[in-house]
């Protein structure tokens, strides 16, 4: 492997376990074993362009298996991706964590590591719009956040249960809400000017404000919670009972 793509390998591992300010360059220099002159040779931006590159190399590794899995039916190709993904996180001991959202607080808005952040997620939406038919950023904005989130609580929690749950009613899901796959119309994915593309390494195997919400009003409390009326992507209204508290989170029994 070339002196570059490990260090690349060795910050995507570092940010997997330990996020960016976890993340030293001492650690890096020492797994890659890789001199300090040659880390800024390589990256003259130092850790911040050296993360920017692992981000990269990171969204290349997860999307392009995901988009893998989407060759045969919607929910079902999700739902194996993100089996793939915890097996992944299961199989190193939940340490890994392949939810890069949780690197947003660590980055300075504006900074070539917040930039290419967004341009992970950005791609990500893209490549499933891709795989839609009519579908509105929302509703691609609402399943990526499903997916990050379950992937923190799997790793919460040390254990596949949530996303177990969340890969046995994904097909439905994405059946509810999405049409068939269409093809064609992949478009590249943003990404900043200073972060140039180098070939993937494969990763090296290693073990806003919200104001305060009012309580409610004293009362007798409701155990049967009315159906909630929702409009749908099509304009018409549905009907949505909201689960009881161990239907909704199967996990934590």
């Amino acid at each position: 492997m070339r002196t570059r793509d490990r260090l690349v390998a060795a910050m995507a591992d570092a940010l997997l376990r330990r996020g960016y300010s976890g993340a030293s360059v001492q650690e890096i220099l020492t797994w890659s074993k890789v001199p300090k002159g040659s880390l800024y040779h390589h990256f003259p931006g130092g850790k911040e362009q050296l993360a920017a590159e692992a981000v990269m190399h990171l969204g290349a590794v997860q999307l392009d298996r995901m988009v893998q899995f989407l060759q045969g039916d919607l929910g079902k190709g999700l739902a194996s991706w993100l089996s793939w993904l915890c097996d992944q996180l299961e199989g190193d001991g939940f340490r890994r964590v392949p939810a890069l959202s949780r690197l947003v607080g660590e980055t300075e808005p504006g900074s070539l590591f917040a930039l290419q952040l967004a341009a992970y997620f950005e791609d990500w939406e893209q490549r499933l719009l891709d795989h839609l038919v009519q579908p509105t950023r929302l509703e691609v904005s609402l399943l990526v956040g499903l997916v990050e989130g379950t992937l923190a609580l799997t790793a919460v929690h040390r254990n596949r249960k949530a996303m177990d749950a969340l890969v046995a009613r994904l097909p439905q899901l994405v059946a509810s809400g999405f049409s068939e796959p269409v093809r064609g119309r992949r478009s590249p994915p943003p990404v900043h000017p200073a972060a140039a593309r180098a070939p993937a390494p494969e990763i090296l195997a290693r073990p806003a404000s919200a104001e305060p919400v009012e309580p409610p009003a004293s009362g007798p409390t409701q155990t049967n919670a009315p159906a909630a009326a929702v409009r749908t992507p099509s304009g018409t209204s549905a009907a949505v009972t909201p689960l009881p508290p161990e239907e909704e989170f199967p996990w934590r029994r």
